[in-house]
């Protein structure tokens, strides 16, 4: 038994150096994409963006606002070149497909978020799906706040078939959530749609870094940060 734990504390050791040595070559770049709980400047919301930016400075973090986007593919067809040069892609789709003027049923939400995964995928990037966050009753935009999980399950069945990641926010949200839903409350602010600045900042960012941190050390994308990813690494 204790050889087997020395092999093992030689692999994360071996493991640490090689992925330390290739962050000091090169940043790890990362490419965090979505509306506004992404992005947003408001001073009551302040998207998670920047918190993750302002906490992960060995990083180079760049952003693709999709704003006023009528389906969950409008706003990426313009694909930017910036999307071609990323080593990381953390993206959501979901709160513009479901209000009233916008809304999309399931099957035209599957059909555009596949096409939309699928011109991700080919960039060669690694993609996270982030799930859509969990909104109030009366939210914004007329949205039904009971549809969030159901289009959650659409997209992760879209994302399986693609072997895309899924950051389940929405799941990592709910006790919060479930713990106060009102808007304006703890964590929502009044729209019902947006989560507060502490909230980003304390609990929405650094969940997201920590994907991300998994995505970058599982180089062979099955869940686990081993000795097998020490080889894709040396590779």
């Amino acid at each position: 038994a204790s050889g087997a734990t020395l092999v093992r504390c030689v692999i994360i050791l071996c493991f640490a150096t090689v992925a330390a040595t290739a962050a000091q070559a090169q940043p790890l770049s990362v490419l965090l994409v979505g509306d506004s709980i992404v992005v947003s400047d408001a001073p009551d919301w302040v998207g998670y963006y920047h918190h993750v930016k302002a906490s992960r400075p060995e990083w180079e973090i760049t952003k693709f606002a999709v704003t006023n986007s009528q389906n969950a593919l409008d706003g990426y067809n313009e694909f930017p070149e910036v999307f071609a040069e990323q080593d990381i892609i953390h993206f959501n789709a979901g709160l513009h497909s479901l209000r009233w003027d916008r809304f999309e049923d399931q099957a035209t939400y599957a059909q555009n978020l596949g096409e939309l995964a699928d011109l991700l995928v080919a960039t060669g990037a690694t993609i996270i799906w982030r799930s859509t966050t969990p909104i109030a009753e009366g939210a914004s935009g007329g949205r039904d706040h009971s549809l969030v999980p159901v289009y959650n399950h659409v997209a992760r069945e879209v994302m399986a078939g693609r072997g895309v990641m899924v950051d389940d926010l929405h799941q990592e949200l709910l006790p919060y959530y479930n713990a106060d839903p009102s808007k304006g409350g703890q964590y929502l602010v009044e729209d019902g749609t947006h989560w507060n600045s502490w909230s980003q900042r304390e609990i929405i960012a650094p969940s997201v870094a920590a994907q991300i941190s998994l995505a970058a050390a599982d180089r062979n994308h099955d869940g686990v940060v081993d000795g097998e990813d020490l080889l894709h690494w040396q590779q």
